[in-house]
């Protein structure tokens, strides 16, 4: 690239060396993260676990050669799924023990209140 700045115009000019680094810098930066985004990126599912199908998956040669990986997958996504179980309905019992607790709490506090308000009324002394 060569630049002249003459008659107050700026000149740029491009080398074939030039645009030849620049189209090999933009396949080399530019497309691969192109790819990996439209490509390999899925989107996120949380809280979804497969179990293969095991009818299916046997008779795929390469399967075969992964039975333990399979298997230890598959034993992986049930705890994961009894876990979530578990998680969901610890949080119900939770939610159920913090309105319980309010409530108790709530109804004394208004005799209190009710109590309070009437002393301080200017009708009672």
């Amino acid at each position: 690239m060569k630049a002249n700045f003459s008659n107050g115009k700026l000149v740029i000019r491009f080398t074939l060396n030039f645009i030849a680094h620049q189209i090999l810098l933009f396949l080399t930066v530019s497309l691969p993260a192109a790819f990996y985004i439209v490509v390999l990126k899925q989107p996120e599912k949380c809280g979804e676990y497969l179990i293969l199908d095991r009818k299916r998956r046997f008779f795929v040669l390469s399967s075969r050669l992964y039975r333990e990986v399979y298997a230890n997958l598959e034993s992986l996504s049930l705890t994961l799924q009894e876990n979530e179980r578990k998680r969901q309905e610890f949080e119900q019992l939770r939610q159920d023990w913090a309105s319980g607790v309010t409530h108790d709490l709530k109804t004394p506090l208004s005799y209190i209140s009710g109590y309070t308000d009437m002393l301080l009324s200017d009708e009672h002394e």
